[in-house]
């Protein structure tokens, strides 16, 4: 198809996963992301995309990783700069909250059930 054709269908496929995206279907939003990609392999929405799926579906490594392609290919666009500055940033405070507050509640239990077999 013309070059003309070809962003404007990557744009369509790229509102198509952006409302699945944010009705919480990251399947579906994976889906037409990737078909907004194949019309458009430079579209930096759709990358920005790849990444907040990542986020959605709890996979931060790829996430970083992911961002961190993007800042080497999009070097001038700040949206990827700020995504791991900002959400992935979070998103590993958050797990790194969850994993030792995990760790305390195990130690925890393994107090308690030291306890009761005392007793």
């Amino acid at each position: 198809p013309p070059v003309e054709l070809r962003k404007i269908k990557s744009q369509l496929f790229g509102n198509l996963a952006l409302g699945h995206l944010r009705r919480g279907e990251p399947d579906e939003a994976e889906f037409y992301n990737s078909s907004c990609l194949s019309y458009d392999a430079d579209n930096v929405k759709a990358h920005y995309r790849v990444i907040q799926l990542h986020l959605e579906r709890d996979e931060l490594s790829e996430a970083q990783m992911y961002a961190i392609k993007c800042v080497s290919r999009f070097g001038t666009e700040p949206s990827f700069k700020d995504i791991l500055t900002g959400e992935i940033a979070q998103k590993a405070r958050q797990q790194e909250g969850r994993t030792e507050l995990e760790a305390q509640l195990i130690a925890l239990e393994k107090e308690f059930r030291g306890e009761i077999q005392l007793t």
